[in-house]
């Protein structure tokens, strides 16, 4: 089995393309849910969920998620409305 070190240096624009992809027009999921679904950011880079703490802190900072905890739930709001594919072109824009 092989497995990946965790990505420090991926950008969170195209950790956002990854989590937006995926949603199908859902509106929140859990941080459990991110960790263990599969082809979504939390298994994709093989993340712990200190790791995903940080890398969804990353994507708060930008606007592209909403933390949320309420009734012992640690939730993740995606506020974004655009395309998933625009996050992959702001990516190249930028850089």
């Amino acid at each position: 089995m092989v497995r990946r070190t965790d990505p420090y240096g991926v950008h969170p624009l195209l950790l956002a393309y990854i989590l937006y992809d995926t949603r199908n027009g859902r509106q929140s999921i859990t941080i459990n849910e991110l960790l263990s679904e599969p082809g979504n950011i939390g298994r994709f880079f093989g993340y712990s969920p200190s790791s995903l703490e940080n890398r969804l802190n990353d994507l708060a900072n930008i606007g592209l998620v909403k933390r949320i905890q309420s009734a012992n739930l640690n939730m993740v709001e995606l506020p974004y409305v655009g395309s998933p594919l625009a996050l992959v072109e702001q990516y190249y824009a930028e850089n």
